[in-house]
C-alpha cells in the first residue's frame, strides 16, 4: 500500500505456456505461487495470470503473434485488477481502496519463454515499465537463439528441414529460416534480432530485477543447454580436461 493509503499495489505475475500447450501445463505453477503468497507482503498483493490465448493450434503462429495475444490479456487483466477495489484494512473504514499493478513479472516455458521476451520487448518500447516496476524474468527450457542443429545428427537434420513447414511460422523462428517473414527487410530472423543489444527485446529484458534462465544439462534433445542457458563464459570449454561429455 502507498504511504498515504491512496490505493493498494498489486504484482502482477503472468505465466505462458509451451509449443503445443495449453494453460494447465502451467496451472500448477500459478496455483503454488498463490499458496505460497496467500497474503499481501509489505502491503503489495500478488496477482497471478495464466495466459489463455496461445493454447493448442495457435502456436504455430509466431513468436511475434503469440506475443501480441499475451499482451492484449495483460492489458485486460490490469483494467479489471485497476476497476476493481478492496475494502480499506482500518477497521470500521467502509472506504474502498484503488487497486492500481505497480509490480510485473513474467515467466515462460520452451516456447513461452521466447514470447515472453517479445511481450517484454513491445512494453518496454510502449513506455509500460515508465509506471511499472519489472520484477522477476523466468524461463525454463526455452530455446532462446533457436533450436540446437547438430552435425551429424540424421534426426536433428530432419528436424531442420521438416519443422519450419509442419510448425508453420513458430517453426520457421525455432529455426531462424523467417529472414524473409519478419522483421525490416535486413534479413535478420527473429531470434537474431531479439538478441542484439540495441533492440527493444534486449534492452526490455535488462530492466528486470531478478533473470533466470533454467536450461536442462543433459538428455533434452531438442532444447539444448547451448540454446535454453545463458552463461558469461562456455561451460564446455576445456571439456576434455574437465571430465564433462559433449
Amino acid at each position: 500500500m502507498t504511504a498515504n493509503n491512496s490505493f493498494t499495489q498489486v504484482h502482477l505475475l503472468v505465466c505462458v505456456h509451451g509449443m503445443w500447450g495449453e494453460p494447465r501445463h502451467v496451472s500448477r505453477l500459478a496455483e503454488v505461487v498463490r499458496e505460497t503468497h496467500p497474503e499481501p507482503e509489505e502491503g503489495v498483493e500478488l496477482d497471478v495470470l495464466v495466459a489463455e490465448t496461445n493454447s493448442e493450434g495457435n502456436t504455430y503462429d509466431g513468436v511475434d503473434w503469440g506475443a501480441e495475444r499475451v499482451i492484449k490479456e495483460i492489458k485486460a487483466r490490469i483494467a479489471s485488477i485497476e476497476g476493481s477495489a478492496d475494502a480499506s484494512p482500518e477497521a470500521g473504514d467502509p472506504k474502498q481502496l484503488r487497486r492500481k499493478v505497480t509490480r510485473f513479472s513474467i515467466f515462460g516455458y520452451s516456447l513461452g519463454g521466447l514470447v515472453s521476451r517479445y511481450t517484454v520487448g513491445i512494453l518496454y518500447a510502449t513506455k509500460f515499465f515508465d509506471d511499472v516496476t519489472p520484477v522477476n524474468f523466468a524461463t525454463i527450457a526455452t530455446p532462446h537463439i533457436g533450436l540446437t542443429i547438430y552435425r551429424g545428427s540424421f534426426l536433428s537434420r530432419m528436424n531442420q528441414r521438416l519443422a519450419p513447414v509442419l510448425l508453420s511460422r513458430t517453426g520457421k523462428q525455432f529455426y531462424a529460416k523467417d529472414n524473409d517473414d519478419w522483421g525490416d527487410g535486413k534479413g535478420k530472423p527473429l531470434v537474431e534480432v531479439m538478441s542484439e543489444k540495441d533492440s527493444v527485446f534486449f534492452e526490455g529484458l535488462s530492466q528486470f530485477k531478478h533473470i533466470t534462465f533454467v536450461a536442462n544439462a543433459i538428455d533434452d534433445v531438442t532444447v539444448s543447454f547451448a540454446t535454453a542457458s545463458a552463461e558469461p563464459y562456455d561451460p564446455f570449454s576445456g571439456h576434455a580436461e574437465s571430465g564433462i561429455e559433449v
